[in-house]
């Protein structure tokens, strides 16, 4: 299930920084989802799972990784867009 969630911020993250320099509203969309992703999550583990799931530390070590390589994409999207 972690892997899954993770597979879907990476999703919205992406599409965000991906598609935001020429619609800049999708940042505002990403923080609302990002949001009720964070508080769904929450209460899931709270309240329905008994024992939160056991993950290793390389998950997070590809999700930072993934997210820099997100970053310089932005980056290079911008500069494309804005450029023209």
């Amino acid at each position: 299930m972690i892997y899954i969630r993770y597979a879907q911020i990476l999703n919205m993250m992406f599409v965000c920084l991906f598609y935001s320099v020429g619609i800049p509203i999708l940042y505002l969309s990403t923080c609302i989802q990002l949001i009720l992703t964070y508080h769904i999550d929450k209460y899931m583990l709270l309240r329905i799972c008994r024992l939160p799931p056991r993950i290793d530390g390389i998950v997070n070590k590809i999700f930072l990784n993934t997210l820099i390589f997100m970053v310089i994409v932005h980056i290079g999207v911008a500069i494309w867009v804005l450029g023209s």
